[in-house]
């Protein structure tokens, strides 16, 4: 990107300040670019937030185990992250057996809409979501229809 269009682009930021003396970017005539660098800044400026808020699918369960998890850079928010590194900051919150907004009596507190406002408000910046929950609300003694399933999807996006 041409400097002084970036220039152009960042004046009047609250966390940006710019000064006559000689900068580090040649091209921008004279002009220093200073930074009060903090996490809103470096967010705002370099990358995107995106909360991933999924199940054991996302959360990376390892089947045939108790509860061990692939690694990191094995899990589909991990691979995801890897793919986008330096333009996408992943925040992942997956937890086994979490339901859309049904309560399951065998695994209290994994209803997805009593936990994800309050997640909302905990990762404060925020660029985007990703809700990758369903599964769970497909087991039997819950006797959900597909349309009830989408409905549960559907109360989350509204939040």
């Amino acid at each position: 990107m041409n400097p002084n269009r970036l220039y152009g682009l960042l004046q009047g930021h609250p966390y940006l300040f710019f000064t006559g003396t000689s900068g580090p970017c040649p091209g921008l005539s004279g002009i220093e670019l200073r930074l009060s660098f903090n996490f809103k800044t470096h967010y705002a400026l370099c990358m995107k937030r995106i909360l991933c808020f999924g199940d054991s699918n996302s959360w990376g369960f390892m089947p045939g185990t108790e509860m061990e998890r692939f690694p990191r850079d094995q899990r589909w928010p991990g691979v995801l992250a890897k793919a986008l590194a330096g333009e996408v900051d992943f925040v992942e919150e997956n937890l086994c057996g979490r339901t859309t907004s049904f309560d399951d009596p065998l695994f209290p507190d994994r209803n997805g809409a009593r936990h994800l406002p309050m997640l909302l408000d905990s990762h404060v910046p925020l660029d985007g979501l990703v809700i990758m929950l369903g599964t769970n609300d497909l087991k039997h003694y819950f006797r959900l229809s597909p349309e009830d399933i989408a409905l549960g999807v559907g109360f989350l996006v509204d939040l």
